[in-house]
């Protein structure tokens, strides 16, 4: 009696990678599926890192945040995605997520970008591109 509940035991234990294993199967399988989900998480991200910083990452702690959640992010896109294509479409779904969720909030670096003086390429640069650095682009200490 006690081999046959044993061996039930090890049946249902050893289904259950199995179980678990079929979500990733339908993912990989299908490539629009894939690549909703890694837009998905790029959104889901920016909605949630836009509400504590909408002006961008402004101390050295929120930009250790936003790279710390890229990574996150990139490590999770490229998983489920398992193509190259995740590099370009969470970063983009980030951007325009973060671009759209900020469009009410009143400040001089988060309107429309102005090219028309150097307070307005200042404000780009300051605003939008540091934060850019900070989230697209890897550290490449490999010399």
């Amino acid at each position: 009696m006690a081999t046959t509940t044993r061996e039930g035991a090890l049946r249902r234990a050893h289904g259950l990678p199995i179980a678990r294993l079929d979500w990733r199967a339908t993912l990989w399988g299908n490539r629009w599926l894939g690549a909703a989900s890694v837009v998905a998480i790029g959104a889901l991200t920016a909605l949630i890192s836009s509400v504590p910083m909408p002006r961008g990452p402004v101390t050295a702690g929120q930009a250790v945040v936003v790279i710390g959640t890229s990574l996150l992010v990139g490590v999770a896109a490229g998983y489920l995605m398992r193509s190259r294509w995740a590099l370009l479409l969470a970063p983009l779904a980030y951007v325009v997520t973060y671009e759209l969720a900020r469009i009410g909030i009143a400040g001089a670096s988060l309107g429309i970008p102005r090219f028309d003086s150097i307070y307005g390429i200042a404000a780009f640069a300051v605003g939008r591109g540091f934060h850019g650095l900070a989230r697209d682009l890897p550290d490449d200490r490999r010399r």
